[in-house]
């Protein structure tokens, strides 16, 4: 099957590789060419059934993720509870197993199943499954993924060691991006979430968890720049001013869970940004251990009608999920109003601990220490 370059599989990752057993094994096991017919597709009906293509698993022993079309949905994360999938990825996933061809037929012997990462997933092993199914959930192919080869071939494809579930025989196999297929299901996610920067923002309420509540906004609709409403004696970091400008710009997500799945309270940190076409989006931060996760709310008054559409459209999307958005921008977005200001010169009294020494009225009994690190993995479940 010839796959057109722009189809090209470039996902990240499936996990660490042993470079060193990959290059011995290829030594090791590689039969002669002679033994070897003409190379073959892996999945001879895969290309005629692709239509017929619903459901596709792909497991480590370390992770897992399924993904599922409907004609309503196209493609999603099922393991994410139904979120939007990179649609461009899974088509280029199925169009990489359907070009898979055997290159070259190798060993038999299970003893080095492990050794070329062939193990099954299933049973705690170090292969990669990947399975794609119907509507009805019928298999349409599987086989396990192994160590990448080494190994230059005329056709400039990358080759991996492969074989079927069930089956000992272990193939050369050759395909574009099979070998850094990912089970992790984060990478399959739609990250983008808004893409609203800072030059579309008049004005951005703030209300943090603890301090008072302040806003940032422009001194006219055209001015290039975000000052404090109101005013302050501090010089301002205009950098940090910026950044917060700029939260709803190029949003990103890690990870995302139901609505449902995550409480917020009238406590947690909060935005709400106003956009120059008469949207505003509110935005509520809550931090879990190192995570940053938001909740996006959009509305707008007195719209019109093609305003109000928009509005409906990003409540749709929006409203079923919690996003957890990079770090960066979650420190930035639950900055206060002191945060922003440089702070003044330190007093006398701070002298011994601008020099480095401790100030006698701290021992080493009562010196703050950094809270311990959460489990992510452990905080994560707790809240989904």
């Amino acid at each position: 099957m010839r796959v057109p370059a722009f189809l090209s599989l470039r996902v990240l990752g499936i996990g660490a590789i042993s470079a060193l057993a990959a290059a011995i094994a290829a030594v090791v096991v590689t039969a002669p060419r002679s033994s070897s017919p003409p190379a073959a597709p892996y999945f001879p009906q895969l290309e005629s059934q692709l239509a017929a293509v619903a459901r596709i698993h792909l497991q480590t022993k370390d992770q897992a993720v399924d993904l599922a079309f409907t004609p309503e949905t196209h493609w999603s994360v099922a393991t994410r509870d139904g979120y939007p999938a990179r649609g461009d990825e899974v088509s280029r996933l199925i169009l990489a197993l359907a070009a898979m061809e055997r290159a070259e037929r190798k060993t038999k012997s299970e003893k080095w199943h492990k050794r070329l990462l062939l193990t099954d997933p299933r049973k705690n092993g170090e292969g990669t499954l990947v399975e794609l199914a119907d509507a009805k959930g019928a298999k349409l192919a599987s086989v396990i993924l192994g160590a990448s080869a080494d190994v230059d071939n005329i056709a400039g494809k990358g080759e991996i060691y492969a074989r079927t579930p069930g089956d000992a025989q272990v193939w050369l196999a050759r395909s574009e991006g099979v070998s850094t297929l990912t089970a992790n299901p984060e990478q399959w996610l739609q990250a983008n979430i808004l893409d609203l920067p800072k030059e579309q923002i008049l004005r951005v309420e703030l209300r943090p968890t603890a301090d008072p509540p302040f806003a940032l906004a422009r001194a006219a609709p055209e001015a290039p720049d975000f000052t404090v409403e109101g005013g302050t004696a501090q010089k301002l970091k205009e950098a940090m001013i910026a950044s917060i400008a700029d939260g709803l710009g190029a949003l990103r997500l890690r990870d995302v869970a139901r609505e449902n799945h995550i409480t917020f309270t009238a406590t947690n940190p909060s935005l709400t940004f106003h956009v120059k076409s008469g949207l505003a989006v509110r935005l509520d931060l809550l931090k879990l251990g190192e995570d940053y996760w938001a909740r996006l709310i959009p509305s707008a008054e007195n719209a019109d009608a093609k305003l109000a559409k928009e509005v409906e459209v990003l409540k749709r999307r929006l409203l079923p999920w919690v996003f957890e958005i990079e770090r960066a921008k979650g420190e930035a977005l639950t900055s206060t109003l002191a945060t922003l200001t440089d702070a003044p010169p330190p007093a006398a009294s701070d002298a011994a601990a601008t020099s480095g020494q401790m100030p006698a009225a701290m021992s080493t009994a009562t010196k703050p220490q950094p809270a311990a690190k959460p489990d992510r993995a452990k905080s994560h479940k707790k809240h989904k």
